[in-house]
This record gives structure tokens, C-alpha cells and sequence, in this order.
């Protein structure tokens, strides 16, 4: 566990929850204050509407229904209706200094009325607010900004703008006639808004501030607990790691003084037998022959384990790595195995690529195909019903590596014994028939080659899978 990844990982989450929440919120009170603003200044134009409709509306709705929306701009401009419905307009809101500009619109979205003169007679898309307004029978309003603004008392720079469009429904059949488009200026309001917005923004800050540290502390603390509780979690393992490695260590220096010592003895009893038949008046020379040459088969398994003990110690290096043909090196490696093979009656399949070629020792890589094809015939020479066979395969199995399988028909190996069997000086076999180095070798071999040794559990019968570094086409034809 990595030193207060928790607590890092906490910051980042809560920070990034903590803006979200503060941006959520207040964008939230914003809209609900503007909503607020927007229904007021709708509810203050619908006023205003019916005081239009009661005052100004009657003295010209023949002219505005019938006659303006025939009309062209030049035509509407010149009107001097127009110029009367002016004049009523700012009689009646001489009073209502925040409303900027009036507008009328007919049912198909032209300017029949404005305030200012240079929109008469426009025509806007079914998509405009007025036309939905018209289509609809509903008051809709919509907020924006102007750097400058022309309305009916003066010009006005840097406001924020309502526009409010209000229905002119028909009395009696409530059906829309028209639509007034009302500006008012709600700078004021806006800034109000705005000013209350950023100290509930400032309020938010803090607030989430003082609670993220709060949680900080509660994290932090429980976290450097959870640290020594961990720190003392990985000394327990450590020292229970230490006494495998002492058990194993027992275990091993055991079964070195095991292997060794069953050769010395019998040296040592050769010996004394072979001193006796020398003081015998009729030595028999032949006999003595026989123990000599058994000493000498005790001697050399007793340099055999030695100097797989010495494999298992060594720190290889890849400085001697080169490109290895694997189809030659098992050619190589299975030579001395013939006289076996034939023996036990086992067939041997090959099925390597010419191609193949993988980047290590070819004379360690030769060592371990013997260790593993010795392992085989001697698994199958007690083999009684079946056929007998031992099959070694090269496979390309991606770009950078190549797997190279040796399979037997012996039966899988067992759980037990498969768990063990990498260790140094493990063996399943009677006592004088296997050293217990030959696959902890290998695979410290291959290992050192930047490769791997796998017993396949999964297969059917006896499988081990070598897998190595892979030299390419192209690479071995630089190197050639």
C-alpha cells in the first residue's frame, strides 16, 4: 500500500466533488432568482398590458389589426397612426422609467408597432419568442446583455435586459389577437442577484472548505493507522517468509546430506571391500575391478549434485545470449537418448519450425531438453498398457516470444508432488535414481535467459512449456 494514497485519493475526489456541488448550487440559485425576477417582471407586464389594452388598445385596434399589417416599413413609417400610438404609449408610461421599449406584433410575427421606428415592419421566424408567444396564448420571457441599448426616454449602455412577450387575447373568445413585446431594464436586479449569488458562492466555499478538512483529519488518522497496521502485517510476513526460507534451507542442506551421503558410504564400503580382497592370497583382481569402477559411478553422482547445486547458485548473465536454432539444439540434445528411446519402446515426435530461433545458450538450452527428455523416459519406462510417446513442439505464439512444449503420455503429474517440484533436491523417484536438480536447474536456466519454465496443468498429460525471447527474420539476417 502505497504511503496516504487514501488520502490523496480523498482529496482529488472530494475536491472535484466539492466544485461540482458548489457550481450545481450555485447555478440552481441563480436560475431560481432569475425565474423569480423573470415571473415578477412577467406578472408587472401582464399590468401593464391590460392598462395598454384599457387606454391606448381601443383608440387604435382597427387600425393595428386591419390596416398595419398590410402595410410596408416605408408605408408604417409615415403612418401617422403610428405616430399617435407613440405619443398615447409615452403619455401612459411617463411613469414607468424602466421600461424601455414597447413593441406589437401581429399573428404572423411582424412588427406592426414599435417605439423605435427602424423596427417597424419586420418580420421575425416561427421560431422567435413572439411568434411562440402568439402560437401559444402563454407569456414568455428571456434575459439578456447590452453594451447599448435605444428605448423610449434615452440610450443606455451595459444594462441587462428582460423581454417580456404578453398575449393581446380577445375578450370574448379568449383567442390571441396580437402580442406586446415589453423591454424593461433589470440591471439593478440583476446585480443584486449576482451580489447575492457570489456570497452564497463565498458562504459555499468556506462551508465546504471547513468540512473537507474535517474529513481530512478523520482520513488521515484512520489512514496511518491502517499504515502500521499494514507495516506490521508485512513484518509478521516477512519473518514468516524468513522461516520458510530457513525451513527450506533445513530441508535442503537435509536432502544434500542425504544425496551425498548414500554415495560415500558406498565409496567408503567399496573401499574396505576392495582393501580386503587385496589381502586375500588369491586377490580377484576382476572383482576389485568392479568395485573401482562403482566408486568411480558414486564419485561422479556425487560431482553431478555438487554442480547442480552450483547452477543454482550462479548469476548468470545474458552477455553470452545469441541467436539459437531450436529445431538443431533438440537435434543435438535427443542424439544421446536414442538407445533409450528404443529400449522403452517410446516414439518421439518433433515439431519444430527451421525457423525458430530464440535468443539464449545454446549449450544451457541443450541441457535443460535433456533434463526434461530424461524425466520423460524415465516417467514412461514404467509405463505398462498404451502407447509411448514423447512429442516436442515449437510454437510462435506472439512478435517478441516463442514456447517450445515437451509433452509425454505419462499421466499427470500430482497436485502435491507438482507443487514441489521446481524446489532444489526434490524428487519423487527411489533413492539413487534422480538428484531432485534437474527441474530447479532448468528453470533457473531459462529464468536467467529472461524466459520461463511451466509445468501446463492443464494438458492432458505431462507438459512443460519453455518460453523465450524470439529473434526475428529480419534480425537474423542482420546478424548473418
Amino acid at each position: 500500500m502505497k504511503k496516504y494514497q487514501l488520502t490523496k485519493a480523498y482529496s482529488i475526489v472530494a475536491l472535484l466533488f466539492f466544485s461540482a456541488g458548489i457550481i450545481i448550487s450555485t447555478n440552481y440559485q441563480s436560475k431560481v432568482f432569475k425565474d423569480g425576477l423573470k415571473n415578477t417582471h412577467e406578472e408587472v407586464g401582464s399590468v401593464m398590458t391590460n392598462v395598454i389594452m384599457e387606454n391606448v388598445w381601443p383608440g387604435h385596434e382597427v387600425f393595428l389589426i386591419n390596416t398595419a399589417p398590410n402595410l410596408t416599413k416605408e408605408q408604417l413609417t409615415k403612418h401617422p397612426e403610428i405616430n399617435h400610438i407613440n405619443l398615447d404609449l409615452k403619455n401612459l408610461l411617463k411613469n414607468s422609467k424602466n421600461i424601455l421599449k414597447v413593441k406589437i406584433y401581429d399573428l404572423k410575427a411582424k412588427t406592426i408597432f414599435s417605439t423605435d421606428f427602424t423596427q417597424l415592419g419586420k418580420v421575425k421566424s416561427a421560431t422567435y419568442s413572439g411568434s411562440i408567444s402568439a402560437k401559444t396564448g402563454l407569456p414568455i420571457s428571456k434575459f439578456s446583455s447590452r453594451d447599448k441599448f435605444e428605448g423610449i426616454w434615452d440610450t443606455r449602455a451595459n444594462i441587462h435586459v428582460l423581454a417580456s412577450y404578453l398575449p393581446i387575447k380577445d375578450h370574448e373568445t379568449k383567442k390571441t389577437k396580437a402580442v406586446f413585446e415589453l423591454y424593461f431594464d433589470v440591471t439593478d436586479s440583476i446585480n443584486e442577484i449576482n451580489s447575492e449569488i457570489q456570497n452564497i458562492t463565498i458562504f459555499s466555499i468556506v462551508g465546504s472548505f471547513g468540512i473537507y478538512l474535517i474529513l481530512l483529519a478523520f482520513i488521515f488518522e484512520g489512514e496511518k493507522k491502517l499504515l502500521r497496521q499494514n507495516q506490521k502485517i508485512q513484518n509478521q510476513q516477512r519473518q514468516l517468509h524468513n522461516a520458510k526460507k530457513l525451513a527450506s534451507l533445513g530441508e535442503m542442506a537435509g536432502g544434500v546430506a542425504h544425496e551425498i551421503n548414500n554415495p560415500i558410504c558406498i565409496i567408503d564400503g567399496l573401499a574396505l571391500r576392495s582393501i580386503i580382497e587385496f589381502s586375500k592370497p588369491n586377490t580377484d583382481y576382476k572383482k576389485i575391478e568392479d568395485f573401482i569402477e562403482k566408486i568411480r559411478e558414486n564419485v561422479s553422482r556425487t560431482a553431478k549434485i555438487v554442480k547442480g547445486l552450483r547452477s543454482l547458485t550462479s548469476n548468470p548473465t545474458q552477455e553470452d545470449l545469441e541467436a539459437v536454432s531450436i529445431e538443431k539444439t533438440v537435434d543435438e540434445s535427443i542424439f544421446q537418448f536414442k538407445d533409450s528411446l528404443t529400449q522403452n519402446k517410446i516414439e518421439l515426435v518433433i515439431k519444430t519450425d527451421p525457423s525458430h530461433h530464440v535468443l539464449s545458450n545454446s549449450a544451457q538450452l541443450s541441457q535443460v531438453f535433456i533434463n526434461l527428455i530424461e524425466n520423460s523416459i524415465h516417467a514412461l519406462e514404467d509405463q505398462k498398457t498404451g502407447d509411448k510417446w514423447i512429442i516436442i513442439e515449437s510454437t510462435d505464439s506472439d512478435d517478441q516470444q516463442l514456447q517450445i512444449s515437451i509433452t509425454d503420455s505419462g499421466i499427470k503429474i500430482p497436485k502435491e508432488v507438482a507443487e514441489k517440484m521446481m524446489e532444489p533436491l526434490f524428487t519423487s523417484k527411489e533413492v539413487g535414481k534422480g538428484t531432485g536438480l534437474g527441474l530447479s536447474v532448468s528453470r533457473n536456466l531459462i529464468v536467467s535467459q529472461g524466459g520461463d519454465l511451466n509445468y501446463i496443468e492443464s494438458s492432458a498429460n505431462t507438459q512443460f512449456m519453455i518460453t523465450l525471447t524470439k529473434v526475428s527474420k529480419k534480425d537474423l539476417q542482420i546478424a548473418s
